[in-house]
């Protein structure tokens, strides 16, 4: 067991792609994602359309759902989610999340820094950042991928 807790120190660990996506459709209320809270129940038929958003979305951070997983599972170490590839496709990902928005939300810096300052013990990195967009898409990828939201 100290050895565990020993090699656990050393790595951090990130949330997995689909508790990061689905944590931020919540928090942001992301229309498309998280319409209600069974949204994501999958009845046997054809999946709805969240449910293909989600596929989707994994797809493309590179994280497919329904495909073979990698014989020691998915990897949700520091290390492998800081990879140039795997930055680039999480934040082209929420770049897009404008397009799945509740259409009912005005996505401007002021509803960003109450979802920080409510969801948050130490938000000034994550305010300054997001303070600094000029675009709603631009606000998206800094908050989904900062390392605050990003961690496990």
């Amino acid at each position: 067991m100290e050895t565990v807790f020993q090699y656990g120190l050393n790595h951090r660990k990130f949330s997995m792609p689909e508790l990061w996506l689905l944590q931020n459709a919540k928090i942001l209320d992301l229309h498309y994602l998280y319409k209600y809270p069974k949204g994501f129940e999958f009845n046997g038929s054809n999946p709805n359309r969240s449910q293909k958003l989600v596929k989707d979305i994994l797809w493309e951070i590179g994280h497919p759902i329904y495909r073979a997983k990698q014989p020691n599972g998915y990897i949700d170490l520091e290390d492998e989610w800081l990879s140039p590839e795997l930055i680039i496709r999480r934040l082209a990902a929420a770049r897009r999340w404008d397009d799945i928005a509740n259409p009912n939300v005005d996505y401007n810096q002021d509803y960003f820094v109450n979802v920080i300052e409510k969801n948050f013990d130490h938000p000034e990195n994550l305010l300054k950042l997001v303070r600094e967009t000029n675009f709603s898409a631009d606000r998206f990828a800094v908050f989904a991928n900062s390392p605050e939201v990003m961690r496990a």
